[in-house]
């Protein structure tokens, strides 16, 4: 008799836990088909803001860009396109990057002339380019403070 009642309790028991089971099924797939759902629609606008990104990043390449030391605030370093009114000095160093990957760096030859060295750069993040040249004792890090068309504020770091 125990067994009897045990059994229609369980069968009771299973039978009623079978359309909870379904409907929290239902329920767990109707939440995730949602989720999902949301996450496509937003895509869109995921892929416009990197589009952003890249093309407030372009305003640096083909431009070559001089340091503007008078400007520097400490470990930021200020650069200014060339066409920039510069205040008088015994040369200024600067680069320019170029979107095939090249990147040349303008020093100042011994003979106060322009040295051009050639190098690579690489996209390391949202705001960060790596410089790699043949001589890896000079590669360093890019980190952009700030661009706009007239004006690049970076911080220089060891790569």
């Amino acid at each position: 008799m125990i067994l009897k009642i045990y059994v229609r309790h369980s069968l009771k028991h299973f039978l009623h836990t079978i359309p909870s089971s379904i409907d929290t099924m239902i329920r767990s797939s109707i939440i995730k088909y949602t989720v999902l759902g949301g996450i496509i629609l937003m895509l869109p606008l995921f892929n416009d803001c990197l589009a952003q990104k890249n093309k407030n990043l372009d305003k640096i390449y083909h431009v070559k860009w001089l340091r503007s030391m008078e400007e520097d605030e400490h470990e930021i370093r200020v650069y200014r396109p060339e066409s920039y009114n510069f205040p008088p000095s015994r040369g200024r160093t600067g680069f320019r990057l170029n979107d095939d990957k090249t990147f040349i760096n303008y020093e100042i030859a011994p003979t106060d002339g322009i040295l051009e060295r050639l190098g690579i750069w690489e996209r390391l993040g949202d705001k960060h380019l790596g410089i790699i040249f043949e001589d890896s004792k000079r590669n360093f890090q890019i980190e952009i403070i700030s661009l706009t068309k007239d004006n690049l504020k970076i911080r220089i770091k060891n790569y």
